[in-house]
């Protein structure tokens, strides 16, 4: 029985890319807010964009693993 790396650096990269997904958005909404005065709806709007990019980058990520067919 062999290690799989690949999977490694797919489940690793989803821990990365997940988070930073979420981060950037919230980020940029923060920044904005307190450029415009608009605290916290634009860190809200962020961070649920984010969280929903983060969700779809998982879920297509795992949906294309499970189709390699190579486990």
């Amino acid at each position: 029985m062999s290690f799989d790396w690949k999977k490694v650096a797919i489940y690793t990269q989803l821990a990365y890319t997940f988070p930073a997904a979420v981060f950037v958005p919230s980020f940029i909404g923060w920044f904005l807010d307190g450029r415009l005065g608009t605290a916290p709806w634009l860190l809200f709007i962020g961070f649920v964009v984010g969280l929903a990019a983060g969700f779809a980058v998982v879920f297509r990520t795992l949906r294309e693993e499970g189709k390699g067919g190579d486990g």
